[in-house]
């Protein structure tokens, strides 16, 4: 399903409870809440693999970064090796690079860094390339801490993320805590937030079951949660005034239509 087709049952799934888009264009074709994983990994072993992934890189690029540096440092044990191939590399780059105009952005890009000097161009690169792989590897630990320290199986955090929002989100609408039960037959969610979020779990492609992740998220709904949101709450009030005068009008309108017609004798 299309992210555009999402956000719009989104929207309907959430004016089930009252809510209504804020002002503004853009408002009016977002999603109800974000529906942004927490993390961005499904799994502790998905996330182990990128760690390692960054872990090796940052260990390969530091090489090459050091490599790279030692030629302009007379002191470095590599200076000299490091000095003749740079000037390897520099000089086969400038023979090898074509004279004729440049096509792309990317043939443009390398035709300047090869023209000014490969080897010091690329080292500059690299160690931008290695600050980033030095603030994901800081993004990673912070997510390790967070989400994988448990040594026991740890909960969908992507399925608890959108149970709470929805939940916030009801409780915010209807000024009242949302519950959660099960039908007799197939255990099948009985009320109207579990049966949203077994809908909105479908939605996004959640393998999970609604009902842990639901209890959970009700579990956190505090008094602060059961007001009315501040910022553009007498747009909605409006909105919702606005809404019932039509339907008032339109039921109006109908009563005189009615009287208005010939009776049939």
């Amino acid at each position: 399903m299309e992210e555009q087709d999402i956000d719009a049952r989104l929207r309907e799934i959430a004016g089930r409870f009252g809510w209504v888009p804020g002002k503004g264009l853009l408002n009016a074709f977002s999603p109800p809440f974000d529906t942004s994983k927490p993390n961005l990994h499904d799994s502790k072993a998905e996330f182990l693999e990128e760690k390692r992934a960054v872990e090796d890189a940052l260990e390969h690029i530091g090489a090459l970064v050091r490599f790279v540096a030692s030629r302009f440092r007379e002191d470095e044990p590599n200076h000299l090796p490091a000095s003749r191939v740079s000037k390897y590399i520099d000089e086969k780059a400038r023979q090898d690079l074509s004279r004729e105009p440049s096509k792309n952005i990317v043939e443009l890009m390398l035709k300047n860094a090869t023209d000014y000097g490969l080897s010091f161009v690329t080292g500059i690169l690299l160690l931008k390339v290695e600050s980033q792989l030095e603030n994901r590897k800081q993004e990673l630990a912070d997510q390790e801490a967070t989400y994988w320290s448990s040594p026991h199986r740890a909960p969908n955090h992507y399925a608890r993320t959108i149970a709470l929002r929805l939940a916030k989100l009801v409780a915010r609408e209807t000024g009242q805590k949302p519950t959660f039960g099960t039908s007799r037959d197939g255990g099948h969610p009985s009320t109207e937030y579990g049966r949203a979020l077994e809908e909105i779990f479908e939605l996004l492609g959640i393998k999970a079951h609604v009902r842990h992740p639901a209890k959970w998220a009700i579990e956190q709904i505090t008094e602060s949660d059961l007001k009315p949101e501040p910022v553009g709450s007498l747009f909605k009030l409006g909105k919702r005034l606005e809404l019932e005068s039509q339907q008032s009008k339109s039921a109006t309108d109908k009563i005189f239509e009615a009287l208005e017609k010939p009776s049939k004798k």
